[in-house]
């Protein structure tokens, strides 16, 4: 009805956040900035986080769709996984063998493809959003990640997407790492 009746291209008012229709305000495009900065330089570790509704997971569909061939993208929109289901996920993702049995064969697998990407010139992007939804432990375990590196770069961006009691969560004594 909308489409014909207003000579639209494409529905309006839907309930999934659609990138095209992104209004960038002054706050959000300083945070796509930093988001996009972070990717093209390597900074390991970003935190995005906002209350309900402010734009989080729209923001992060935007970057994911200004980031050039060379970027590799894995997006966990549900971290409630346990150890194995996670790792498997992110293989998925990937396109690696996901017959996993043990957190090594994983570890194996992901770092000999983290340094795969890094001489083909790949950069690998890991984005966690509902991350105020992650245990303490799902949370080491991705911090781990970050550990598969060269000397002198990060071979895996992780990106943390979540509501504002995430900031709570990461300053914990037990997450001072």
């Amino acid at each position: 009805m909308y489409l014909s009746y207003y000579h639209l291209h494409h529905m309006p008012f839907q309930i999934s956040p659609d990138p095209r229709f992104f209004w960038l305000g002054d706050k959000h495009k300083e945070a796509l900035a930093v988001l996009k900065y972070g990717v093209v330089n390597n900074q390991g570790f970003l935190l995005l986080t906002g209350d309900v509704g402010t734009g989080k997971t729209t923001l992060i569909n935007t970057l994911v769709n200004s980031l050039d061939p060379q970027t590799i993208v894995v997006n966990v929109s549900d971290p409630r996984l346990d150890k194995l289901d996670f790792f498997k996920l992110v293989g998925h993702s990937l396109g690696l063998d996901t017959r996993l049995r043990t957190k090594f064969d994983f570890i194996t697998i992901f770092s000999d493809f983290l340094n795969q990407s890094y001489h083909s010139g790949k950069r690998v992007l890991l984005i966690i959003d509902e991350a105020h939804k992650l245990s303490l432990d799902s949370l080491e375990e991705i911090r781990l990640l970050s550990n598969i590196e060269r000397q002198d770069t990060k071979l895996l961006n992780i990106f943390f997407v979540g509501q504002d009691e995430f900031n709570d969560t990461i300053t914990r004594p037990e997450c001072r790492a």
